[in-house]
């Protein structure tokens, strides 16, 4: 499996897991506005490079389209 691939893999299971995780706690972890403002920018950080990655090494159009969309969306 190729290194970008498992990032990818990686990224999508550590999402899913830190989102169950939150779920299993039963309630919302206490942030500061600061610290939102700071994952919403990290996740959008990650977006974008994650679909500019794609874009370069995806070999399917559909594929290539929604990474250019993400990295439009999340640079605006």
């Amino acid at each position: 499996m190729s290194s970008s691939r498992t990032a990818g893999l990686l990224t999508v299971a550590l999402s899913m897991l830190t989102a169950g995780g939150l779920q299993a706690q039963g309630k919302s972890p206490d942030l500061t506005d600061a610290e939102v403002a700071h994952v919403a920018a990290t996740a959008n950080t990650i977006d974008i490079d994650q679909g500019k990655l794609a874009e370069t090494r995806a070999s399917s159009a559909d594929v290539k389209a929604f990474a250019a969309t993400m990295v439009r969306d999340h640079s605006a």
